[in-house]
């Protein structure tokens, strides 16, 4: 029944535009986030926001196919499946809280868009620490019995992609 849920939320339209939105949403709140903190990428200011998405959507493209190839390589299919459910879940209920935080950023006054970025990143870290306390409630029990897979699978899902991704911003920036 799951997988069901699974195929019909990522394989649908309306699961497509969540995505969609996803992608777009966190590009312009980077976007307005480097313009807020003056930081400028060093190529054309045109193509920064498609940039932007097509980055984030390699992102999570990579995080879902270290998803996969994990399903494919252990045998808890039925847990990896669940936490890669609750990523996508996650990632378009980001999506849908990110519109109204970027309409308040970009459209507000400079005092309420000054306290609202406090805001939207408290409930973006609030986001991402639900989803990991949801995944250690569901493989939490597995961790003890496999301690390297746990430390591989934050190196590999959690941590390198987040570091890679820093990288390559700080090669393209340019403070001014």
């Amino acid at each position: 029944m799951q997988m069901m849920r699974q195929q019909d939320l990522v394989f649908s339209v309306p699961g497509f535009l969540l995505s969609i939105n996803f992608y777009v949403a966190l590009a312009l709140f980077f976007f307005l986030h480097l313009h807020h903190q003056k930081l400028q990428i060093a190529f054309n200011e045109l193509w920064l926001i498609p940039t932007l998405v097509a980055v984030i959507m390699g992102y999570i493209l990579f995080r879902f196919l270290i998803y996969r190839i994990s399903i494919l390589l252990f045998s808890n299919k039925n847990i990896l499946q669940s936490i890669s459910f609750i990523d996508l879940l996650q990632m378009e209920f980001t999506g849908i809280i990110l519109v109204p935080t970027i309409l308040v950023l970009a459209f507000g006054s400079v005092v309420v868009a000054q306290f609202f970025w406090y805001i939207a990143f408290a409930m973006l870290a609030s986001i991402v620490v639900y989803r990991l306390v949801t995944a250690w409630r569901i493989g939490g029990h597995l961790l003890f019995d496999n301690l390297f897979h746990f430390i591989l699978y934050l190196c590999s899902v959690e941590i390198a992609p987040f570091l890679i991704l820093l990288k390559w911003i700080q090669q393209w920036s340019v403070l001014k």
